[in-house]
């Protein structure tokens, strides 16, 4: 399967079938960036919902800056009862080799009384090796906004709002206006980049 689109190239194949794997490579020629995943799901049924592991590797390579990330995911976890959900639970680790930094955040879900505390959140830090000294904390809830705390000066930077990330995209998805969706996911990537360089000149 070759999904491409724009500067995007995609290769995409099921690569296994007992289990049932599937790898990934893509490439951005003008960003000049590869990606390699291979994954697949395991599913447990837990009585009132199902909880999805997905089991694998990805790597992110930023050519220009001659960094390799390698990152896992969370575990999707599809709730019944008492009330239709989707969440995402779980640790997640990036860790970058060529400079030492690792950021390590875990997802917190709802309980089974409904009790909203941790509902969506998103706790964690980025650490800088060997010493795995904590330099920044990160904060927040994956559908309203994620916050990263400077620890040098305890100031915090919005690094994420989800209102911004699905507003422009949902009317053209909705509509299948495929181009327009692209330009406005380009939109969105440029406000990130813009985040990146003014947190980087602080």
């Amino acid at each position: 399967m070759f999904p491409s689109r724009g500067n995007l190239n995609v290769l995409l194949e099921q690569v296994s079938h007992h289990p049932p794997v599937s790898a990934l490579y893509a490439t951005n020629e003008i960003e000049n960036i590869e990606m390699t995943w291979f994954q697949y799901a395991v599913l447990k049924f837990q009585g009132t919902s199902i909880e999805t592991r997905v089991l694998g590797k990805r790597q992110l390579r930023l050519l220009n800056n001659g960094e390799s990330y390698v990152m896992n995911s969370p575990n999707l976890v599809i709730k019944f009862f008492p009330m239709p959900d989707v969440e995402w639970l779980g640790n997640v680790t990036i860790r970058c080799e060529e400079t030492g930094l690792e950021a390590q955040w875990c997802y917190k879900g709802n309980t089974f009384l409904g009790r909203k505390g941790n509902y969506r959140a998103i706790r964690g830090k980025i650490v800088s090796s060997p010493e795995m000294k904590t330099i920044y904390k990160i904060n927040g809830n994956w559908d309203r906004t994620v916050t990263i705390e400077d620890i040098s000066n305890g100031k915090s930077t919005m690094i994420y709002r989800a209102k911004d990330m699905i507003s422009s995209l949902k009317t053209p998805i909705v509509n299948k206006s495929w181009d327009k969706a692209n330009d406005a996911k380009t939109t969105i990537k440029e406000k990130e980049r813009e985040l990146v360089r003014s947190r980087k000149l602080k």
